[in-house]
């Protein structure tokens, strides 16, 4: 019997066993590939860096910044998940807590770089959330946020449904596909996307980053599955065309920029 869960900012019990077995199938498989560069590529040297991934789910990419020479420490509300990445990586520093509360979980000024890697879009308090990240940031410190670019031109119809189908002509986008209808099959049927509660494109999120205390000092859009032939095209376009993911990259401003 299929079940349908709704999604609840506060049911943190919303993510389940069933959701980071399909993450961690996409970062194995390499599915995701293109999304695991581009953010590693636009954190930069994070060797020795204290570093903070909200969100951190299974704990997938503080262990690809941990393998990079990062400090690492992952915090995620979902039990779950934390579970889940303290079974695969051991040796990192997966918590349980809210990206709401880390005034009271850090001490001031504790880490170079906060991740924040497909997150914001599942929270409905953007406010509060940013200024607990400045809070924990060291002055100076850098933000780095994906999120998928829903205002860009790929997620428009029929831009969307093209772009989609492309993905079949790769070894991440068959992979992907191949996940998703194993996914579909599941009897613990949930509306993940549900989750997407707060989505924001980039204009509106760099305005809102310059609101709260940030500086804008990188930014890119990539495809979230990696199609080589169709990417090498897409790069010769504005970047507004280049796909339909976007990070960006915001440093600590001081208080009184």
């Amino acid at each position: 019997m299929n079940v349908e869960s709704e999604f609840v900012e506060s049911d943190s019990d919303f993510y389940d066993l069933e959701y980071y077995l399909g993450l961690e199938a996409r970062y194995v498989s390499g599915a995701i590939e293109s999304r695991t560069r581009n953010i590693i590529a636009a954190c930069g040297d994070i060797s020795g860096a204290r570093m903070l991934d909200l969100g951190c789910g299974g704990g997938f990419m503080a262990q690809a910044f941990s393998e990079r020479g990062a400090i690492a420490t992952g915090i995620d509300y979902a039990k779950a998940g934390i579970r889940f990445g303290n079974q695969r990586y051991p040796d990192l520093d997966l918590r349980v807590g809210s990206a709401y509360d880390l005034t009271s979980i850090f001490e001031p000024k504790t880490f170079d770089v906060v991740t924040l890697l497909d997150v914001i879009e599942h929270m409905g308090d953007h406010d509060k959330l940013l200024a607990n990240i400045r809070y924990v940031l060291k002055d100076s410190g850098r933000l780095v946020i994906s999120t998928d670019e829903d205002d860009g031109v790929w997620e428009r119809f029929p831009w969307n449904r093209i772009f989609s189908a492309s993905n079949r002509f790769s070894r991440d986008g068959r992979a992907g596909r191949q996940i998703d209808r194993i996914e579909a099959r599941r009897a613990n049927k949930r509306r993940y996307h549900d989750s997407h509660i707060n989505s924001i494109g980039m204009a509106d999120l760099k305005a809102l980053l310059h609101d709260k205390g940030f500086k804008v000092v990188g930014e890119r859009v990539y495809p979230m599955v990696g199609v080589p032939a169709r990417d090498l095209v897409l790069r010769l376009l504005p970047q507004r065309w280049r796909g339909n993911h976007q990070c960006i990259v915001a440093m600590k401003a001081p208080a009184d920029a």
